[in-house]
């Protein structure tokens, strides 16, 4: 009887074996084995979003990136934009902007660089944020138009510049220039 058992047992456990290895040689294949060609029809419109951490370039190609998607980086958006403006069956873009992205100013400026060049082509840049910053303004005010929910924020802080006056407390302290 026992046996029985164990050749039972060695038995499930092979099967079990062979469709763990099966199921994971399927699930490889498929995710490596992505058709990574677009397929772009007449009449589309690209949808950019900016949200979240942009690393300002494509990281290296690694198993884990291959396996998770890990989003837009900068030279992807502004390729995208470029490739928007040449590309005849795009008719427009739409740019999902949103406050809360880790994207400098300069990176920003050169979004609204690539806006106006989608835009000189005579398509149309619709922007579209849930809320937005000064940041998020800043890129979105390049568009032509800017859509946001009813209940939408808008906080408006401004920019500045501040210049310090020091001398009063460089008099107090007896802190004299020594010039040369």
């Amino acid at each position: 009887m026992n046996f029985i058992k164990t050749v039972l047992a060695v038995l499930v456990a092979q099967f079990l074996l062979m469709f763990t290895v099966v199921f994971g040689l399927v699930a490889m294949s498929t995710l490596f084995s992505r058709d990574t060609a677009v397929h772009v029809v007449d009449g589309s419109w690209l949808v950019i979003d900016i949200y979240g951490e942009i690393p300002p370039y494509d990281e290296p190609e690694s198993y884990y990136n291959s396996i998770f998607d890990e989003g837009e980086s900068l030279t992807r958006i502004l390729g995208n934009l470029d490739k928007a403006a040449a590309d005849k069956r795009i008719d427009g873009v739409i740019m999902k902007v949103s406050g809360s992205n880790s994207l400098g100013m300069a990176s920003l400026g050169e979004i609204r660089d690539a806006i106006a060049g989608v835009r000189a082509a005579g398509k149309p840049v619709i922007a579209f944020s849930d809320g937005l910053d000064r940041n998020a303004l800043y890129v979105a005010s390049a568009c032509d138009s800017i859509f946001m929910p009813e209940v939408a924020d808008v906080w408006l802080t401004g920019y500045a510049a501040v210049d310090m006056f020091a001398k009063g407390t460089l008099d107090k302290l007896d802190v004299h220039q020594n010039l040369h």
